[in-house]
């Protein structure tokens, strides 16, 4: 029986071993912009070509590091064309630490500024799903990952895709060359008029002061789900929950994308870029209470972002409403400094 259990020791620790050295396996630029061309992370295999083909254009741009609202929100074009040298890099889907990977990879190349977005919400918390393609276990420990389950699928999707990127290598791997042509701004697609007039409709979808005035059922009905999402939140915060949410691993991703600017002596902004609700408020309000490192860069009222022909949907600007939101960054002087 003893001699069973050392057998069976011995096994999970050669497995163990086997698994965890495939996990550190240094994996190639190519086989990312491989993995992630023609999909809906295409913006992932651009940003590391445009890295590794055209660094000199990095030298002394305005870096913008994000999630769609900002790939689709900035037009670098624009900002170029009028004095602004800028390179959007934003991506699908938020996270902090594949921000913290791109800030990385930029700063050598001695950006001018880095701007990050202050559209991440609370539960903006969960690995992006391509986590881990940049990033080993012990990589992602070090800049803060906890150990939950968050982590434990990281580590198996790691594995796989390992194991995928090593039967690439030896039958697959080729210099193919990939079209970019596409590039930044990618919905090019144009809200519906009726939609557009119904959520413009909705009022509802409003500050919490406004609420707080309001009598109807309809508003104290919007009122108790916004307090009851506080609630949550602030549940979601709280250390019993880590093992669960990700909540405290993102603050440190958070905290060491910042934290690398500084160290690096590169000066780094917070830009809000506007939701469709934000058109047909005056004074639109946000909740910037997640971040206190800097101030947040906005404008004091986006109404001229109210038509249809600015949005693809209620969180996302179309191309022509990118390029009108990046003529007024220009035209309010918000990267002056």
């Amino acid at each position: 029986m003893s001699k069973f259990i050392w057998m069976l020791s011995l096994f999970s620790i050669i497995v163990f071993t086997t698994i965890l050295t495939i996990s550190i396996i240094s994996i190639e630029d190519e086989y990312i912009i491989h993995k992630t061309y023609g999909t809906s992370f295409e913006k992932i295999a651009f940003n590391i070509n445009f890295i590794k083909k055209y660094p000199d254009r990095i030298n002394g741009s305005i870096v913008f590091l994000g999630p769609s609202v900002v790939n689709e929100g900035i037009c670098d074009s624009t900002l170029s064309v009028n004095g602004i040298k800028a390179i959007n890099l934003g991506i699908n889907h938020p996270s902090h630490e594949v921000d913290l990977y791109f800030s990385k990879r930029v700063l050598e190349f001695h950006p001018k500024r880095i701007v990050f977005n202050a559209n991440f919400f609370d539960f903006d918390w969960s690995l992006h799903s391509l986590t881990p393609l940049l990033y080993n276990p012990f990589e992602l420990r070090m800049i803060g990952q906890n150990f939950n389950h968050h982590f434990i699928m990281f580590f198996f999707k790691r594995i796989t895709f390992c194991l995928d990127y090593l039967i690439w290598n030896i039958f697959e791997k080729d210099d193919k060359e990939y079209d970019f042509n596409k590039y930044g701004i990618t919905r090019m697609k144009v809200m519906d008029q009726s939609r557009f007039n119904k959520l413009t409709e909705m009022k509802e979808v409003i500050n919490l002061e406004n609420i707080n005035n309001s009598k109807s059922i309809k508003d104290n009905l919007v009122k108790f789900i916004l307090v009851a999402n506080k609630i949550k939140n602030d549940f979601i915060h709280s250390t019993f929950r880590e093992p669960l949410y990700n909540s405290n691993s993102a603050i440190s991703f958070k905290r060491n994308k910042i934290s690398i600017c500084r160290i690096n002596r590169t000066p780094f902004s917070i830009l809000y870029i506007p939701i469709l609700s934000n058109s047909f408020n005056s004074n639109p309000h946000f909740n910037f209470s997640y971040i206190n490192e800097a101030d947040v860069l906005f404008l004091s009222n986006y109404s001229f972002l109210n038509k249809a022909i600015y949005w693809t949907d209620e969180n996302h600007l179309s191309g022509i409403g990118a390029n009108r939101h990046s003529i007024e960054l220009v035209r309010k002087k918000i990267f002056l400094n």
